[in-house]
């Protein structure tokens, strides 16, 4: 059997994408590169392979997918069942996507992460400012993206299999993290073992 999948859901600026990061590097795991026609923030962001919508609609086998901002979002099935991929930040509707189209046999956990609404409104507020350097600008653009959370992210603590506040300190956000999924991954590689003893 493969390893685990672990989806990060959590609105913008709640830390997923550090919190992931830190994962990665300590145990070496990878996040599922998805596919999107939104421009690069920064030189260098990781998380996606950037496409033009030809390439985007040229894929045939996307199972996780979300129309987001003007922007098209998706992973394929051979991208799921890549067990060289651990970890995959996806929103909600992307993960609703993948448990209704996804019919491979990779066991996939959700984890959302949880942060205060004014906590976030003021990482997004210091986001988009860096990017235009302009006030009026990063706070609407931050107010867009933050009311366009709410809706996307309005049930998610109740439908997912773990949550973690990250109100404050990172640090404590991340031993929560990296218990739940260092712990099931061993305890899926243990049943696996004990499954191919029997076999």
């Amino acid at each position: 059997m493969t390893k685990p999948l672990f989806c990060i859901l959590g609105a913008s600026a709640s830390g997923k994408s550090t919190l992931v990061q830190m994962l990665e590097k300590e145990f070496n795991m990878k996040q599922i590169p998805s596919y999107t026609t939104r421009s690069p923030r920064y030189e260098g962001e990781a998380g996606h392979t950037f496409v033009s919508e030809k390439e985007f609609k040229a894929l045939n086998d996307i199972v996780a997918y979300n129309y987001y901002l003007n922007n098209h979002y998706g992973v394929t099935a051979s991208q799921i069942d890549d067990d060289t991929y651990n970890l995959y930040v996806v929103d909600q509707t992307g993960l609703n996507e993948l448990h209704k189209k996804y019919k491979g046999n990779r066991e996939i956990y959700s984890i959302f992460i949880d942060c205060l609404p004014i906590t976030r409104h003021d990482r997004l507020f210091r986001r988009y400012y860096k990017m235009y350097k302009n006030i009026d600008k990063a706070f609407k653009e931050a107010r867009k993206r933050f009311k366009q959370d709410e809706i996307e992210f309005k049930n998610c603590k109740s439908s997912v299999d773990y949550v973690i506040n990250n109100d404050e300190n990172i640090n404590t956000a991340y031993e929560n993290f990296r218990k739940y999924v260092v712990g099931l991954t061993i305890k899926q590689e243990g049943d696996n073992d004990t499954e191919t003893e029997h076999n």
